[in-house]
């Protein structure tokens, strides 16, 4: 596996890239390359260096001001099996989540570098413990929970809902529209494919959806005639 570098102006995103990268990630890579350096080279296809794997790290890197990036090339697949192993990576990449305690453990043990810069919330010990006695508080368990759910799905992403949250908000909702709560459906759980659910007249979806994708959803929606009403926990509602 030979490293080289290329201009990023040489390179050429896929235009049919089916990762996300977020601006709030790419936020993250930068501050990765800016702490630890560009560990992770760029994979390109063919005469027009098309990423393969590699496009949250070029934006990453364009973002900081870098001239050239360390790639690796896999010429040597044909052009299907270059799709093929771009969904590949990423679904091998993001199929499980951390063990708490481990996590916990490292955290607690990393010192005075400040891992919110990579995702990690402005104090970890809020969200994972402290890690001192050993023990599983219930939030930790909650939010092993909540990684599990990020998992490569179809055409959703998986928002957690905590089942007292959603039931309040449900509740609400049948109250103030006066609809029935029996035709509630709720299509973005993990490994959901909300465009192939079958959705009858009566259906309104009350639910959770990614919102990196809010917009696809509420046209396809929109375009079904199917009712829908949206919930965000702790970011707002509407």
């Amino acid at each position: 596996m030979e490293i080289i570098k290329i201009p990023l102006d040489e390179l050429t995103p896929d235009p049919h890239n089916a990762k996300l990268h977020p601006a709030d990630q790419i936020e993250q890579i930068k501050n990765s390359i800016e702490a630890f350096g560009n560990n992770d080279p760029i994979a390109v296809w063919g005469d027009q260096n098309l990423i393969v794997e590699g496009h949250g790290r070029y934006e990453a890197l364009k973002e900081l001001g870098y001239n050239e990036a360390e790639c690796i090339r896999l010429d040597w697949l044909t052009e299907e099996e270059r799709k093929a192993y771009a969904l590949a990576h990423n679904q091998t990449t993001m199929s499980s989540g951390f063990d708490i305690e481990a996590l916990n453990w490292n955290l607690d043990n990393i010192g005075e570098i400040d891992m919110s810069a990579f995702g990690f919330g402005n104090q970890h010990n809020e969200w994972f413990g402290s890690g001192d006695t050993g023990e599983a508080r219930e939030d930790e368990e909650e939010y092993a929970d909540f990684l599990e759910k990020f998992v490569p799905k179809h055409t959703t992403d998986d928002c957690y809902t905590p089942e007292g949250v959603y039931e309040a908000v449900a509740d609400w909702v049948a109250s103030e529209y006066g609809v029935n709560r029996k035709n509630f459906v709720r299509p973005f759980y993990p490994g959901g494919d909300y465009q192939a659910e079958k959705y009858k007249r009566s259906d309104i979806v009350v639910d959770n959806p990614p919102f990196s994708i809010m917009k696809e959803i509420i046209d396809f929606y929109r375009d079904q005639s199917v009712r829908f009403f949206f919930i965000c926990p702790l970011l707002g509602s509407f």
